[in-house]
C-alpha cells in the first residue's frame, strides 16, 4: 500500500500531513528523522512538497536516499 505524505516547508518549520493528522517538526536532520517514524511500516512512501529552494534541499535531499 502507498502512503503520501504531504509537507509544506518554511526555514525553520516543516508542516506535515499524512491524510489523518498534521504534525509541525524542525526543518532539519532530526525532524526529517520524526517523519520517517509516521511511515516507518509503510512499505511504500511518497513525499509531496512544492520546491522551495534553499529551505527545501536539505529535504530533497533526506528523501532521495
Amino acid at each position: 500500500m502507498k502512503k503520501y505524505i504531504g509537507i509544506d516547508v518554511s526555514k525553520s518549520s516543516i508542516d506535515v500531513y499524512d491524510g489523518k493528522q498534521s504534525y509541525k517538526f524542525e526543518n532539519n536532520l532530526l525532524g526529517f528523522k520524526k517523519v520517517t517514524t509516521l511511515v516507518k511500516d509503510i512499505k511504500e512512501t511518497i513525499f509531496i512538497f512544492e520546491p522551495t529552494g534553499v529551505y527545501s534541499y536539505a529535504l530533497t535531499e533526506f528523501c532521495s536516499k
